[in-house]
């Protein structure tokens, strides 16, 4: 495995010296760094196609409206006041990496985590952002992209005594990040509740109080003698398959008392609840846990405290309510995973669908869409923590090194969970799709 070393300022890796100075000896045969990239990430996917199935579950933190990216993880304290803004930066422990002074809990832990500083989307639209993010994939008026989590149950699958996708908090676009072509029994299951506020309503969970367990079997009996004449008579499997297997999924979970259990708070301790903060983005991180350390493979939560980061308007203010939230939830979710044991096999992605305006929007008081270069974070899940990738320019409109695109973040993902990128599964109308077509695994951290 290569050793990576930093290229500007200690904070953007790549190649060791001893590579640079190969490929320098081999510039002159046409290979380039670039090229260089090309063929690690090349060699990583090749490598993954022999590699499947891997055991690595995943927690996305969704930070709808899009994070500045100048006020978290790539402050311009040298920049003019139109971009540098209001906060300040600070050290972290790592040398040359500085990030907004609103995260001094992620500013003490950069061992657990990376940053990519230099991604880019094709987009700067919420609704197609949503989608490519979260898929690696653009949603068209015909073609609707499976998440993450949908493509993992379907290529994994998950234990039968917890569900295997879960959603927490409802979404800005209800099939963002869901099954989308898959089919619908690939969906999660969604919990829109807020769980600072008390007891979650799992509607799967409750039980008529009048209904017990001998009746709840016998009706699920009754339930497969009614589904199998449907089947017979309409002879239309992928009519009630899908049905089915909701069916299927609910009863699974109406009987097992072990994801009860996973999701209910009250369990854990107050120290541990304050840790991650009295909110509900910290109590959701909390969550997540729990529902990984019971089984879950894939938790997708909605990372925002109010109306999230979508910040044409009242840009520190709302900077300062969100931020904080997410640093104090982040770090504590981090630090509680690696203490279990859980760090190593759970993938953990804080991500925005682009980030905004290096320049302030003066007449309003914000940052606008900006999806040509931004800023996220990945931890766990096999993937090299305490790396910086790529880095902006001075103002942090454009990627000064190592431009990424989304869907090398989406190979990235998949690389980790042990997802095949080429597998081919068609639409219900009978078309070929490949299950992500475009993109490479980011070299530096795998």
């Amino acid at each position: 495995m290569l050793s990576f070393v930093s290229t500007e300022s200690n904070t953007c890796n790549g190649p060791s010296r001893r590579e640079f100075l190969r490929l320098g000896g081999l510039a002159a045969s046409g290979v380039t760094l670039s090229n260089w990239y090309a063929q690690q990430a090349q060699a990583a996917e090749d490598q993954l196609t022999t590699a499947l199935p891997k055991d690595v579950n995943c927690i996305l933190c969704w930070m709808i409206g899009g994070p500045s990216h100048v006020e978290t993880w790539d402050m311009k304290p040298d920049a003019p006041q139109d971009v540098r803004g209001e906060f300040q930066s600070i050290a972290t422990n790592r040398p040359g990496f500085r990030v907004c002074e609103l995260m001094p809990k992620l500013a003490q832990i950069t061992e657990k985590y990376s940053v990519i500083r230099s991604m880019t989307s094709v987009t700067s639209s919420h609704p197609a952002g949503h989608y490519y993010v979260n898929s690696g994939c653009m949603k068209t008026p015909v073609f609707t992209p499976a998440g993450y989590g949908a493509v993992l149950m379907q290529q994994q699958g998950a234990s039968r005594d917890v569900p295997g996708f879960v959603q927490l908090g409802k979404g800005y676009r209800p099939d963002v990040g869901k099954a989308g072509y898959l089919g619908q029994q690939h969906n999660p299951i969604v919990v829109g509740d807020d769980p600072n506020r008390g007891p979650l309503n799992v509607r799967e969970f409750a039980l008529p109080e009048a209904v017990n367990r001998d009746r709840l079997q016998g009706r699920q009996r009754l339930l497969h003698a009614l589904d199998s004449y449907q089947a017979e008579v309409e002879r239309q499997a992928s009519a009630t398959g899908p049905y089915s297997s909701f069916q299927e999924k609910a009863f699974s979970i109406i009987s097992s008392p072990k994801t009860k259990q996973a999701f209910d708070l009250s369990q854990e301790a107050d120290v541990i609840r304050k840790q991650y903060g009295r909110n509900r983005v910290g109590q959701r991180m909390l969550l997540a846990r729990r529902l990984i350390e019971a089984g879950v493979r894939f938790v997708r939560l909605q990372a925002y405290m109010a109306s999230g980061y979508d910040t044409h308007f009242h840009h520190w203010k709302r900077m300062k309510q969100e931020v904080p939230c997410y640093d104090q939830g982040y770090a504590a979710l981090l630090t509680d995973l690696e203490q279990r044991g859980l760090l190593e096999n759970t993938l953990v992605v804080t991500v925005g669908e682009f980030g905004r305006t290096p320049r302030i929007n003066k007449e309003r008081g914000g940052r606008d869409h900006w999806s040509r270069c931004f800023s996220l974070s990945l931890a766990g899940g096999g993937l090299h923590n305490g790396v910086v990738v790529g880095s902006s320019d001075k103002i942090g409109a454009l990627p000064a090194s190592r431009a990424l695109k989304v869907p090398d973040l989406a190979h990235t993902i998949y690389h980790a969970l042990g997802l095949d990128p080429r597998l081919e599964t068609h639409s219900p109308d009978g078309r070929p799709i490949i299950a992500l077509p475009d993109g490479q695994p980011i070299a530096e951290l795998i």
